[in-house]
């Protein structure tokens, strides 16, 4: 820190404000970023119509992906187990199982590394399981609010793959991002 501040004018390390943590520094950089996009009310209008030209496909985007999971969800219902977790409760973490799949139908939850780093937020139409190389890093995860999710077993995968390979292929292609509107 003391590195920096004589790298820096007096003027601009005045106004430094050191975080304790990224997590904090980035949130305290999206606060500062949004008032001062809020004060300037003459360019309110414009910015925000740029704003939703720039975002419009991707709203729709994700629109018709919770469209579709909803319909997934529904469709696989017989086979999936309801759960509940109040805020702050433990989803999933040291001595939980990772082989069930659990899908977030409501709330919001973090991932944490080992460290108890945040890595990432899920949210609705997400797996709390992840995949790939993010598998390995992530040690909890834990409800930011209260959170619905449904989970399912690795009997009742076996049993989908086998009986009702259809809707086991819309899940999978669900879950790797690709939507699927076969039936």
């Amino acid at each position: 820190m003391a590195g920096l501040k004589r790298s820096l004018p007096s003027s601009v390390s005045a106004g430094l404000v050191v975080e304790q943590s990224t997590d904090r520094a980035l949130e305290q950089c999206e606060e500062i970023i949004i008032a001062a996009w809020r004060a300037d009310d003459q360019m309110a209008d414009k910015r925000r119509a740029m704003l939703l030209e720039s975002t419009g496909d991707d709203m729709e985007r994700y629109l018709d992906r919770q469209i579709y999971f909803e319909d997934l969800v529904d469709k696989l219902q017989r086979w999936l187990e309801p759960r509940e977790y109040p805020a702050q409760q433990v989803i999933a973490g040291p001595g939980s199982t990772w082989e069930n799949l659990e899908l977030l139908l409501s709330g919001r939850a973090t991932a944490y590394d080992h460290s108890d780093m945040r890595l990432y937020q899920i949210g609705p139409g997400d797996a709390i399981r992840p995949f790939g190389a993010l598998h390995e890093k992530v040690a909890s995860v834990v409800a930011d609010e209260p959170c619905r999710t449904m989970l399912l077993t690795p009997t009742a995968r076996r049993w989908l793959e086998e009986h009702e390979e259809r809707l086991a292929l819309r899940l999978y292609r669900y879950l790797l991002g690709g939507l699927s509107h076969a039936p």
